[in-house]
């Protein structure tokens, strides 16, 4: 398996205020940067069970891709057709076959990022956009990078060195989640200065939190569009195929 996903989502875990706020800032980006746009032709890598494609939608056709068979199944049961199994190293499309490739928290899987950014270069048409995500600093390391099999946490020179590397042109690269990043830290270090013993992050839910955290993080939908934030949790990359 080249990659995996944030996991096989249960119903609970769809409405969790991670995963609500990164698809509030994933339209607002992409209202700012293809606006008017319902005609994008898009590929959503790592999909997982689907949780983006539905909302990825309403910008036109929508492919899914992910390394797990489990994923693609659970995708087509819940009446999602369009997700492939397939190698974020080689994926099986021809070159310039998409408007818009997402990939959210899915490079830092991989040994080689600078290849599969190339390869997402590949199947980008002349001015396409790719949309990533990244997890940030590895003073933030815990156990849901270990079990999602994470080979780094990034700082902005690095994601910078390997999308450049890959041949894609920058246009915005940003911090994010950085309103939720005290807390973030401060629990990630809490729970190994305790020696607190979990198996997933996944599993902590938030419960009566769980809107207000949504809200926190969501508001930097409003500002990133516009802002750069000086740090955070994750790191948000817009980069484009030269024409």
């Amino acid at each position: 398996m080249q990659f995996h996903t944030y996991g096989l989502l249960d119903d609970v875990q769809r409405t969790h205020w991670w995963f609500v706020s990164r698809r509030r800032i994933l339209g607002a980006m992409l209202d700012a940067s293809r606006p008017g746009r319902r005609d994008l032709r898009t590929l959503d890598i790592g999909c997982g069970t689907g949780v983006n494609l539905e909302y990825l939608g309403r910008y036109g056709k929508v492919v899914g891709l992910d390394s797990s068979h489990e994923a693609v199944v659970r995708c087509r049961a819940n009446g999602l057709p369009g997700v492939l199994m397939g190698d974020i190293f080689q994926l099986p499309f021809p070159p310039g076959s998409f408007d818009l490739v997402v990939a959210m928290d899915v490079i830092e899987h991989v040994d080689d990022d600078v290849a599969a950014l190339r390869e997402i270069l590949r199947i980008l048409k002349p001015g396409g956009l790719a949309y990533i995500t990244v997890p940030a600093f590895m003073f933030l390391w815990s156990v849901q990078d270990d079990v999602s099999e994470h080979r780094r946490r990034y700082r902005l020179p690095g994601l910078k060195r390997a999308v450049d590397a890959a041949g894609l042109r920058i246009g915005r690269i940003t911090y994010m989640n950085t309103f939720m990043f005290p807390v973030i830290l401060f629990l990630r270090w809490a729970i190994k200065l305790l020696r607190i013993r979990i198996d997933s992050e996944n599993r902590i839910r938030p419960g009566i939190a769980n809107r207000p955290l949504a809200a926190i993080f969501s508001a930097e939908a409003k500002i990133l569009p516009k802002v750069n934030l000086p740090f955070g949790v994750s790191i948000l990359c817009l980069a484009e195929k030269p024409a």
